[in-house]
């Protein structure tokens, strides 16, 4: 996708904390409420689609509604396996620190654990 803003960044992978809204969206696309409609699988490098995230002030807070998936699933890199290998094997995040206990609050009935 283009930046528009900040050019520099266009083929770049960057990790990116998502509200609910575009939670929902992504939950759209997995699980679309229409029956006729091909599920997108977002998160594959194959299979997936391409995001654009359209974020606008409305009532001085950013605003997601019009952010949207392509409708049509591709590769990204049009498939191009020297790219993807080279995406995979250096610009990718290790999701394991984000998984570890610390990360989360525990409580059980109003007591931490």
């Amino acid at each position: 996708m283009r930046d528009t803003e900040e050019p520099e960044n266009e083929g770049k992978v960057f990790l990116y904390q998502y509200g609910v809204k575009i939670f929902e969206k992504i939950k759209a696309a997995l699980k679309p409420k229409d029956p006729d409609l091909p599920k997108i699988y977002v998160f594959d490098l194959f299979e997936g689609a391409d995001f654009n995230l359209d974020i606008k002030k409305v009532k001085g807070f950013r605003n997601y509604d019009d952010s949207k998936f392509r409708e049509t699933p591709s590769a990204l890199f049009g498939g191009d396996e020297p790219k993807l290998k080279k995406l995979y094997e250096e610009q990718l995040y290790k999701l394991q620190p984000f998984k570890e206990e610390s990360k989360f609050n525990h409580m059980r009935i109003g007591k931490e654990i």
